[in-house]
């Protein structure tokens, strides 16, 4: 449920920022989502306002695409469209696998929109506060290894701007990408050797020609990503302490480790 005034529906408090960041919920109406309610935004703001709700995918080139290549970077675009004249959107974004848990890889959100990780795993993309743009966008980028299906999951709200949730109107959407026929490269099944380990500052992937990087903290969320490295060291002095999972891609093959940073 996202709100864009100050209602109070279900909770004494204001969802105009997003139900992520001021109720640490998920509302999108994902299968991962917790809440013991159920909620989206149609919970509260019911249908007065005919509101329809699109998530279209698309590549670097700007093409539509319904499959993903592991390590590319694509553009999340959510539109909400009426019939009525909304004074203001606000949405919540998702992301999932096949086993409810997020995938996460959410950066650059457009101006009118932010980043949200709830329970330290979650990551959800929603309204900075009451939107006048219908469209919102987030550079998304695949896993580095095929993660089977993902799909994103939204739930968005037109406001009539009473400040009440009545006369509004909300929507939810999914859309799945599925692995592309070119992901499927052999994964390997040894670790690589990251060295020194543990380190506080810099480490050394025992590969060449490395690409795709990713480093995840132990929690799932995306930490650093690199499409090209210019030689094997990698600099993690930004990280917290901590165990870290690192996946990238190397002679058409992906590798994994995990190392701490102290």
């Amino acid at each position: 449920m996202i709100l864009l005034s100050l209602p109070l529906c279900m909770f004494l408090l204001s969802n105009s920022g997003g139900r992520a960041s001021q109720a640490s919920e998920g509302n999108t109406g994902s299968p991962g989502d917790t809440d013991a309610f159920n909620k989206t935004c149609l919970s509260c703001h019911g249908s007065n306002i005919q509101l329809t709700n699109t998530i279209s995918v698309t590549d670097a080139n700007g093409s539509a695409v319904t499959s993903y290549s592991p390590g590319e970077t694509y553009s999340v675009t959510v539109t909400l469209s009426s019939t009525g004249n909304p004074s203001s959107y606000g949405f919540q974004l998702v992301s999932e696998r096949e086993n409810m848990e997020t995938s996460n890889g959410f950066t650059n959100p457009s101006s009118n929109a932010k980043l949200v990780t709830v329970g330290g795993s979650r990551q959800y993309v929603e309204q900075n506060g009451p939107s006048s743009s219908n469209e919102f966008t987030v550079e998304w980028t695949a896993p580095a290894a095929d993660q089977g299906t993902i799909t994103f999951y939204s739930a968005g709200i037109g406001a009539n701007g009473n400040s009440m949730s009545s006369g509004d109107g909300g929507a939810t959407a999914n859309f799945a990408l599925t692995p592309s026929a070119t992901s499927n490269n052999e994964v390997s099944t040894t670790l690589v050797n990251v060295y020194p380990n543990p380190s506080s500052d810099f480490i050394q992937i025992d590969a060449e020609r490395v690409k795709n990087l990713q480093i995840f903290a132990s929690n799932g969320q995306l930490m650093q990503s690199n499409k090209e490295l210019s030689g094997n060291e990698i600099n993690i002095s930004n990280l917290d302490n901590g165990l870290y999972f690192i996946q990238f891609e190397a002679d058409n093959k992906f590798f994994t480790s995990k190392f701490v940073k102290n």
